[in-house]
């Protein structure tokens, strides 16, 4: 769910799903395989009757559909160190539905975005060098 969840950094405030009303862009957990090995954690994309079409937020192409038996839970905040992201806020949902659309530059964002997080330590320490000089 890169960038808006970073593994191993991230933490999420989980609901159980009973029977809310779902919206398109709202994250859920839910179990991607019919073996029940695997659960998922991705975002709304598409709500068409029973069939629910997801896709994480690094991704490019749609998961296979699934339908509400399937959903765990969904994500109600995201905790990020001291910013917590409460998914219902006006704000945020505005900014994941500008992800969203941009879903035909979205791989070229995420290469962008990994090569500064890649290269942000290297930047820091150009930059304390600078300012040390």
């Amino acid at each position: 769910m890169l960038p808006f969840i970073r593994d191993n950094y991230d933490s999420v405030l989980l609901s159980q799903y009973k029977t809310q009303n779902l919206r398109v862009g709202d994250i859920i957990l839910f179990i991607y395989s019919d073996n029940l090995k695997k659960l998922c954690l991705h975002r709304i994309i598409k709500l068409d009757g029973k069939i629910i079409i997801t896709m994480g937020d690094s991704c490019t192409c749609y998961d296979n559909p699934i339908i509400r038996e399937q959903i765990i839970a969904i994500v109600e905040k995201i905790y990020r160190g001291k910013l917590t992201i409460n998914c219902d806020s006006k704000f945020w949902r505005a900014i994941f539905f500008i992800w969203l659309y941009l879903l035909p530059i979205r791989r070229t964002l995420i290469r962008l975005y990994y090569c500064i997080a890649k290269n942000k330590s290297k930047i820091c320490r150009w930059k304390d060098d600078c300012i040390s000089t």
